[in-house]
């Protein structure tokens, strides 16, 4: 009989799986829903749990990730990650807002099929927000409950801290989506 920490212990792909976003059918399904159970939602009800993020910038986040769950997809290919790695980064508020890409909106409602935790995920994205860093531009899916907050507590040039999931990636494009903000953090 195996130990327990032989059973935790797993392949380091074994919690993202490649799907194609067309072709998701009930063998994957089972593998992705079977996988999913064994994940804790992002944010919970009673409060978010700041520490549970790890501090980083985009470009560390994308090294540290590009062999599993950020590395270069095929056309129409995505890859779903069942961890959901959290971080926070500081970067530069833009005020740049724009509706989810069509490719982004099929990513998130598969990601939303494929994990029995966020069936919800397509609602509360909409739309992305433009992140600077390093010289290079990303867009991030951002709750649109914090939306007006970000406006109302943000001013255009203002660092603030943002907290990011990796949930995949589609189309060779790393997927974070952002989970709240701090609009004063103490290391900005």
């Amino acid at each position: 009989m195996r130990s327990r920490a032989d059973r935790l212990r797993r392949p380091l792909n074994a919690n993202v799986m490649r799907l194609k976003a067309k072709n998701m059918k009930s063998p994957y399904r089972l593998l992705t829903l079977a996988l999913g159970f064994g994940v804790s939602t992002f944010v919970a009800a009673a409060g978010f749990d700041f520490a549970a993020y790890q501090r980083a910038t985009i470009p560390q986040i994308l090294e540290k990730h590009k062999t599993e769950e950020c590395r270069k997809t095929k056309p129409g290919e995505s890859i779903y990650s069942a961890y959901g790695y959290k971080y926070r980064i500081v970067t530069t508020f833009s005020r740049e807002l724009r509706p989810l890409s069509p490719d982004m909106k099929v990513f998130l409602a598969e990601y939303g099929k494929s994990m029995p935790w966020s069936k919800d995920v397509v609602k509360a994205y909409k739309n992305e927000f433009l992140v600077q860093e390093s010289g290079n531009d990303y867009w991030v899916p951002m709750q649109e409950q914090l939306i007006p907050a970000m406006e109302k507590e943000l001013k255009k040039g203002q660092r603030f801290e943002l907290y990011l999931v990796v949930i995949g990636a589609t189309n060779s494009r790393c997927v974070f989506i952002g989970t709240e903000f701090n609009a004063n953090p103490k290391d900005a």
